[in-house]
């Protein structure tokens, strides 16, 4: 997909929050296998659908102030050891390209930026009162995910006062409405598995 896709899908989900919100969508994570091997990552579908990002560890905010919309991306920062193991991540012109976001930094700084939101400063003179988190339900017991768990253990003992809505909701009813990009590439599978079952 094009970054214009993305760009397109923030846009629309921005108007759908209300103002003076806060909204958080996290990539997802790495699970061992072994000592020494993961298993293969799979992207969070509502996080790739508004960043376009195929990364784990990465975090997307958007803030809603007065209307105005402000999106920021965080990566982690290469390793250069641990990329001949595990592959080099995005660098941040990479990240900004592929997203259309300006704004990259690395997740080492994640937590300072969402505070200063969160809390009354000098520069933030009135602090964000929502907070939308991709907050996906399944029926186990032992499900969980970075937003739940960002919810649970941090949101609600830190800023019991916040309220957290479910973005999940939205970017789902947003994904049910196909763009003739994506259209088009239904169309191809389609054509693809109808050759493949021919053979």
């Amino acid at each position: 997909m094009k970054q214009e896709f993305f760009v397109n899908n923030r846009q629309k989900y921005s108007q759908q929050v209300i103002d003076n919100s806060l909204s958080i969508f996290f990539s997802g994570r790495t699970f061992p296998k072994s000592a020494d091997e993961d298993y293969p990552f799979e992207v969070d579908k509502n996080f790739y659908y508004l960043a376009g990002i195929n990364q784990a560890n990465v975090m997307l905010v958007i803030t809603k102030k007065g209307r105005k919309v402000q999106e920021t991306l965080f990566i982690e920062q290469n390793d250069e050891i641990l990329s001949k193991w595990v592959g080099r991540k995005l660098t941040l012109e990479e990240a900004s390209q592929q997203s259309g976001i300006e704004k990259v930094m690395y997740a080492d700084e994640f937590n300072n930026f969402v505070f200063a939101l969160l809390n009354n400063s000098r520069y933030h003179t009135e602090r964000v009162k929502n907070v939308y988190l991709n907050l996906e339900r399944r029926n186990d017991d032992v499900f969980t995910n970075p937003a739940l768990e960002f919810s649970q253990h941090f949101l609600r003992k830190k800023y019991p006062e916040v309220a957290i809505h479910n973005a999940y909701e939205i970017v789902i009813g947003l994904r049910m409405i196909k763009a003739p990009e994506e259209i088009s590439l239904i169309r191809e599978s389609i054509k693809t598995t109808k050759a493949e079952s021919r053979a």
